[in-house]
């Protein structure tokens, strides 16, 4: 038997749970040329630097990664008022657990950091 598979588990089910932590973002509209409602912050932008940093290094430990997830994740590194490097450790953490997340996502996520 697999021994970290109650980990495992406990890490997804606290996957769904991450986006709100970092902000609220509405998902994109259907139609392409409406405009994007703003996202709002979640409380992941009232942490100090340092925890911001530890939080978003979880994103390289999780077994799964959803576009709810990382949408949050973008927007709350991101933030006008976030820490330029908090971009970096989260291209980071996403780099090294490339298989938690369609490729397609994963790539996405990092190029719109890199951007």
């Amino acid at each position: 038997a697999d021994e970290s598979a109650p980990l495992a588990q406990a890490l997804a089910s606290v996957e769904t749970e991450l986006a709100p932590f970092f902000a609220r973002v509405p998902p994109p509209p259907s139609d392409p040329t409406e405009p994007r409602k703003r996202g709002k912050p979640g409380p992941f932008s009232r942490l100090p630097p340092r925890c911001q940093h530890v939080a978003i290094s979880l994103l390289g430990s999780l077994p799964t990664l959803s576009p709810t997830t990382l949408r949050a994740a973008a927007h709350a590194v991101l933030a006008p008022d976030a820490e330029p490097s908090l971009a970096v450790r989260a291209t980071e953490a996403v780099s090294c657990n490339m298989g938690a997340a369609p490729l397609a996502l994963s790539v996405s996520f990092l190029a719109t950091l890199l951007t």
